[in-house]
């Protein structure tokens, strides 16, 4: 519900304000909203992941350039054209969640060390089209 509130809200924001001014804000809302929820020990259990080599070459990799990048585009796609569809097309992102956690789990990468029995991807793969098929209806 909320996830729709910041689509709908974000559209209309759009008719009278620039995207890079829409992204700030958005930002600027999620920052607000995560630190909410921050918990004193969360600096160390973040401090201790980042003495992972792979888990510092995927914060940096991934989560600086690509997820502001990837929200800039939502932002940009919702202006022209309508929230229902954006809001769609965003919420296939589980499938590419479940790929990618997939092939950085095997066993030649073994960078997430995800279980990838035949159980834990049915459960897997049945939650993401659980996911996308609440979303596409």
């Amino acid at each position: 519900m909320l996830t729709a509130l910041g689509h709908v809200t974000g559209k209309y924001a759009l008719g009278e304000l620039s995207i890079p001014l829409v992204s700030s804000f958005r930002f600027l809302g999620m920052a607000a909203v995560l630190a909410f929820f921050w918990r004193p020990y969360t600096l160390s259990h973040l401090r201790q992941a980042m003495q992972s080599r792979e888990a510092l070459a995927l914060l940096v990799v991934v989560e600086v350039p690509l997820v502001p990048l990837a929200m800039f585009l939502m932002i940009t796609a919702t202006k022209p054209g309508p929230v229902s569809l954006v809001a769609t097309i965003v919420s296939t992102r589980p499938v590419f969640i479940l790929l990618d956690g997939t092939v950085l789990s095997l066993p030649r990468l073994r960078v997430l060390n995800e279980s990838l029995d035949a159980r834990a991807l049915l459960i897997k793969t049945a939650s993401v089209a659980m996911i996308i098929g609440g979303s596409v209806s």
